[in-house]
């Protein structure tokens, strides 16, 4: 058995128990399929990836795909059960523990990666590792894991961190207990002819639970109840409480949305890596890593802060993935948005990166996109066969072509992502509007 990193696609797992707001019974199902399909990012959780789980089956095609770019000497495919508790299926079979077990002990063996922690995932590294878990879960969950992903929890590490760092800027945050008393200081706020805020929830995951309100939005109390209303029906923020308001910083037209990604061991805080990321309206969409991809100006500043959450997240009993999100305001100043204690999209890139820099003895830059929209549902093979196209145009141009999502393409609303690779942020991002022009074709095919 070869080594590697066991990587566990545990992404519906984790948005139920700690996202519980997103998962009112009627939005159930919905919600664990769309973490079934961004579990598909499990393979990318870091540059060795071995035995990696996960819920959704795909052809093993896509596989030979990415590996054709990818230097994975040690990875396979295991799928389980569609379900949310992934981390406890794969602690109850055998063959999964046994397939864990000889990969992590093997020569070149790793660790075993979830997208996020659980109580199933302490479960499961019970299992695999042969000793029981401490009555209540290890350090991160005895000081509550819900904690590290509050937006009000947030607020109060960034503000300490805050001292002494002029250029970071830290937004006026108001907690409201109920929807009524936030109406009225909407509809207040609006009467004084203040700026837009951002209505947030306290837990959100891609954007969700975000909302821009603008003032014209809200002139009358009348006004505010239709749009609290609204809120609730469209899912912005999930119709739950206690809401946050916080002021609306008018991001700057370049490099606007910036993250910070770490990973905290015992041994402290250690840096992986930097991105800008590409985000339309308040929902993630994919990042750009590597030269160039952040000014040196920007990155330094966003590292050190980066760093001292993690310094402060560590003194809290936190250990794992973590990023900070920031918005560059118009004055240069960066205000940090929330905290996000376990791997989200960005992470994809980093691993991406840190494979073929790693491989071709050189930085690579490597932007990526995780929601391409598609002009219509199509079957998972002529998606595979329109990439094949797109990965042969991409290769000319030397950029690589890496698929990342592949599971969605037949859903209602169809979409597909991806990573590309080269020598420059000019170069991806040429490549990605030349991907975006030959996908769609696809519209074309259809109406012919």
């Amino acid at each position: 058995m070869s080594g590697g990193n066991a990587h566990i696609g545990n992404v519906a797992e984790y948005n139920r128990q700690f996202f519980p707001a997103q998962f009112r019974s009627d939005h159930l199902r919905s919600w664990d399929i769309e973490g079934h399909h961004y579990a598909g990012l499990a393979l990318f959780y870091s540059a060795d990836p071995g035995p990696v789980f996960l819920p959704l089956r795909f052809d093993r095609a896509w596989l030979d795909m990415q590996r054709s770019y990818l230097h994975w000497p040690h990875v396979s495919l295991h799928w389980t059960a569609g379900e949310p508790g992934l981390s406890d299926v794969l602690a109850a079979d055998p063959a999964a523990v046994a397939t864990l077990r000889a990969a992590l002990d093997a020569p070149g063996g790793g660790r075993l990666l979830a997208w996020g922690e659980t109580a199933g995932t302490e479960r499961l590294r019970a299992a695999v590792s042969g000793r029981p878990t401490a009555p209540g879960g290890g350090p991160a969950r005895g000081r509550g894991q819900a904690a590290f992903e509050s937006k009000r929890e947030a607020h109060r590490r960034f503000s300490k961190c805050a001292r002494g760092r002029p250029e970071i800027l830290i937004t006026r945050q108001e907690v409201y207990a109920d929807a009524q008393t936030a109406a009225a200081a909407l509809a207040a706020r609006a009467t004084a002819g203040a700026g837009p805020v951002m209505l947030k929830s306290d837990f959100g995951v891609g954007g969700f639970g975000t909302r821009l309100v603008k003032p014209d939005e809200i002139p009358t109390q009348d006004d505010v109840w239709a749009l609290l209303r609204a809120l609730t029906d469209d899912d912005a923020i999930f119709g739950v409480v206690p809401l946050l308001v916080e002021e609306y910083i008018q991001p700057h037209p370049l490099h606007c949305q910036l993250t910070y990604d770490g990973e905290i061991t015992d041994d402290g805080v250690i840096d992986r890596g930097t991105a800008l990321m590409h985000v339309t309206g308040t929902h993630y969409r994919g990042a750009t890593t590597g030269p160039g991809a952040l000014p040196e100006p920007l990155r330094r500043p966003v590292t050190d802060f980066g760093r001292a959450v993690g310094a402060m997240l560590a003194a809290e009993g936190y250990r794992g993935w973590f990023d900070v999100d920031f918005v560059r305001a118009r004055d240069g100043r960066l205000a940090p948005t929330e905290i996000n204690a376990r791997r989200t999209g960005p992470c994809v890139a980093m691993a991406i990166a840190a494979n073929l820099g790693a491989s071709s003895g050189r930085p690579v830059v490597v932007r990526t996109e995780d929601t391409l929209p598609l002009p219509r549902a199509i079957p998972e093979e002529r998606l595979h066969a329109r990439f094949e196209t797109v990965a042969r145009v991409l290769a000319d141009r030397s950029v690589a072509f890496v698929p990342t999502l592949v599971t969605a393409s037949s859903e209602k609303v169809p979409y597909a992502g991806f990573a590309l690779a080269g020598a420059s942020v000019a170069e991806v991002d040429t490549a990605m509007r030349h991907v975006v022009h030959l996908m769609s074709g696809l519209a074309e095919e259809g109406e012919a």
